[in-house]
């Protein structure tokens, strides 16, 4: 036990060694800031969900959601992140010389893998649950029962998808493609959650129409259809839901054992292969043999802004951690996200319930309109292209001061990529609203218009950000995505965007009127910030040093 402790602690240490905070009062405050802004932003948008779903009695429906995302967003990140936390880290090469258990090591990096995934549960798991507990009156109870199913809830699929990632990389002497190796971990991996998400989804979809109307009309009955289908979700909705009683201590019982005996099962069986495939990788990877068989040298020329463009997009493809973090989320997320929506929704669709009926004709207001919009937006937070498009190139972002392109043309080049892959969500959302709940053309034009204008603002915001602070030093590519703290600010300017839509949305009635408004006021934006960096840009990239 103390190996593993202090082995986690030199990790941690290491994953955060380039992540230099000064401690000054000012940005000690301006993170406080913006941890409070963006805890304001989740109370705000929990009491409204509460109080909305608490009229159909299925306030409790709320907290699934939030713990079904602990779930899925714990399962998601550790894909892209376990292969190289437990494979492709700069440490790893420093620990197997040592006497050390493979079994210790691999606790260890689970533990790191934990700790990122409990920073982001403290905004979507313990702000909501905290809420929810307040509205409902909870007791000391319900609160104790929060911390232990907040400690225990991400173990199980952070070792689902380690397990599947140490599988894979047992054949790293077969695969010796270091690169290769990273993509087929991550596809197979995604195929799993996907296919998982199909499965649930169609044990659900076996469910009569009797049975589910009887949900509806019981309290919190929509809990027990959709919790049920998981092994660690379904005791613990049931302990939250019944926190003032035997039952939910017995929930929360049962919860602790599968927990400690699935982590126990599985540590035993990954520790038996992990060590192999680290030896392989560490001694035997390699990456790719860029030899040109031909020695003749074809030759394209392109229009200087065709060049640039697509020199960003190789460098975003060829690496594959860059591919994984920036390329992927945007493509991924939006089909991971809507499968348990498409479920929900086509499981109901037939019945004549006039609770249904009215959230579906909601999607056509200005409200509704909101309501998608914050959707599109919280998927925009996932595109980290323009927030890293001078970090990427580390040490080498130097030459743009040396090419012969004007600086604020680079900007707008490196920014292209970060803005094609956001138009994915963007019309992805609007064709699942238009089949599932029957937006029209005129409201899908609307959400079109205003969220393409935010997409083209958001990521000029970003490319500042990434001037102000590049994260020019780092050791290995995956630092540059995941131990960057520009990322506050992308989650700030996406929950600061998400509360305008939703606040808007109730306060103009006039689809017309709320998409002139929105328009006018991003083209606005876009023209001064555009003006901003075309006036300052020699200001603005005077960071970018040796």
């Amino acid at each position: 036990m103390k190996n593993i402790y202090n082995l986690t602690k030199i990790l941690l240490k290491n994953n955060f060694a380039k992540t230099k905070i000064k401690s000054k009062l000012g940005q000690i405050l301006l993170y406080l800031f913006i941890f409070m802004y963006i805890a304001g932003i989740m109370i705000y948008i929990s009491v409204e969900a509460i109080t909305a779903l608490k009229i159909v009695n299925q306030q409790g429906l709320y907290i699934t959601v939030c713990l079904f995302g602990i779930v899925m967003v714990s399962l998601i990140r550790s894909i892209f992140t376990s292969i190289n936390v437990l494979y492709f880290s700069k440490d790893t090469e420093y620990i197997l010389p040592f006497p050390i258990n493979p079994k210790c090591i691999l606790i260890s990096k689970i533990n790191i893998l934990l700790l990122y995934e409990y920073i982001i549960e403290i905004f979507i798991g313990l702000i909501p649950m905290i809420t929810f507990g307040v509205l409902e009156g909870a007791g000391i109870l319900y609160y104790i029962m929060m911390i232990i199913i907040l400690i225990l809830l991400p173990i199980v699929p952070i070792l689902l998808s380690s397990f599947i990632v140490i599988l894979i990389m047992k054949f790293t002497n077969i695969i010796k493609n270091k690169d290769f190796v990273q993509y087929i971990s991550v596809a197979i991996c995604m195929v799993f959650v996907i296919a998982l998400q199909i499965l649930i989804g169609g044990v659900n979809g076996e469910v009569t129409t009797n049975q589910i109307e009887e949900m509806v009309i019981k309290a919190n009955g929509l809990i027990e259809m959709y919790s049920k289908n998981f092994i660690t979700l379904d005791p613990v909705m049931k302990a939250i839901m019944n926190f003032n009683n035997i039952e939910g201590l017995k929930n929360i019982a049962i919860f602790i054992l599968e927990t400690i005996l699935i982590y126990a099962i599985m540590i035993h069986i990954s520790s038996k292969l992990y060590l192999k495939g680290l030896v392989g990788v560490s001694y035997g990877a390699k990456t790719k043999n860029k030899k040109n068989s031909n020695n003749s040298v074809n030759i394209k020329t392109n229009k200087t802004s065709t060049a640039y463009i697509k020199k960003e997009f190789k460098t975003l493809i060829k690496n594959p951690i860059y591919f994984m973090q920036c390329i992927l989320p945007p493509i991924l997320f939006p089909v991971i996200f809507s499968l348990p929506i498409y479920f929900s929704i086509t499981g109901v669709n037939d019945m004549d319930l006039p609770e249904m009926s009215e959230m579906m004709s909601v999607v056509n207001t200005p409200n509704g309109i909101g309501i998608i919009l914050c959707l599109i937006e919280f998927m925009f937070i996932f595109n980290f292209i323009a927030l890293t498009a001078i970090s990427r190139d580390g040490k080498n972002s130097i030459f743009m001061k040396y090419i012969p392109i004007p600086l604020y043309k680079q900007c707008i080049y490196k920014i292209v990529p970060s803005i094609i892959l956001n138009f994915i969500p963007i019309l992805y959302t609007i064709i699942v609203a238009i089949v599932l709940l029957k937006l029209n053309i005129i409201s899908a034009i609307c959400i079109f218009i205003i969220s393409g204008l935010l997409n083209i603002f958001e990521s000029y915001i970003m490319i500042l950000v990434d001037l102000n602070r590049p994260k020019l030093e780092w050791t290995t590519e995956y630092a540059v995505v995941k131990q960057n703290f520009n990322m506050l600010y992308q989650m700030t300017f996406g929950t600061i965007a998400i509360l305008g839509f939703a606040v808007f949305g109730n306060l103009i009635k006039n689809t017309i009127i709320i998409t002139l408004i929105y328009s006018i006021l991003f083209l606005i934006c876009i023209y001064l910030v555009n003006r901003y960096i075309k006036n300052n840009e020699v200001k603005l990239f005077k960071k970018i040093v040796l």
